[in-house]
């Protein structure tokens, strides 16, 4: 750790975004769905075997499972090997503003197509109140590094994985937290639109919107951030 991570780096973000204007263009809902899809059918053929680990285990030891499942299909199961080049667990990232250069990232998908540097993020949280890893934690540790831009700050989208083992759901846990939360001023977690059903990406998946709390710099091309959307993919 050098002593410079308290400043923004310019010249590391212009290099990092050159010849790319921001936002990065969405990704489509057909591919979001894809994305979705797999990850499940994983995590069903994991349960299947590793059951134990999947309730037991760490949140890396799961996410490390969970990443090496997905990079088979990569060579083996049709629409996701044509969406998704690469799953690679805790990628080095930066932050928006070069501050921070060691941001890792639970899970990122390096698309086939799109930028390279900018894959999506995936960051993943166990669901586990009893133990003390709740809704609480998930925002907290997990929403909130989305809104300050220490993640996906060069996209409009990124994905939460929650590993559930006490039975939560999205609709009864996270969307009366962060409604709750949203009455709050200033609201900690931005909340914009609630965690709605979107049945259109896949019957299991939510989606809400937050405000960003940061801006581009000046050597980066590209509008203001604007809202970030979330795509919330709770898994029991």
């Amino acid at each position: 750790m050098n002593g410079h991570t308290d400043k923004s780096r310019p010249d590391h973000i212009a290099e990092l975004t050159r010849g790319t204007r921001l936002p990065l263009v969405p990704i489509k809902d057909a591919h979001l769905s894809v994305i979705m899809e797999a990850i499940i059918k994983a995590w069903k053929e994991l349960q299947s075997s590793k059951s134990s680990l999947l309730q037991l285990g760490s949140e890396a030891e799961v996410s490390a499972l969970l990443e090496a499942r997905l990079n088979q299909y990569c060579q083996s199961l049709p629409l996701w090997r044509d969406v998704v080049h690469s799953v690679q667990r805790g990628r080095e990232s930066i932050n928006h503003n070069g501050a921070k250069l060691e941001k890792r990232p639970d899970v990122s998908l390096v698309l086939l197509y799109g930028n390279r540097n900018f894959p999506m993020v995936v960051e993943c949280k166990i669901i586990d109140q009893p133990n003390k890893k709740g809704t609480r934690l998930y925002c907290l540790e997990g929403i909130s590094r989305f809104v300050c831009g220490d993640y996906a700050w060069a996209s409009s989208q990124a994905m939460m994985l929650g590993y559930v083992r006490d039975g939560s759901t999205v609709s009864g846990k996270l969307s009366p937290y962060l409604t709750s939360k949203a009455s709050i001023k200033p609201d900690p977690f931005q909340t914009l639109v609630p965690p709605q059903p979107r049945p259109d990406i896949n019957p299991t998946v939510h989606h809400s919107q937050h405000k960003r709390s940061f801006e581009y710099l000046p050597s980066v091309n590209g509008t203001a951030p604007g809202p970030i959307d979330l795509y919330h993919l709770w898994l029991l």
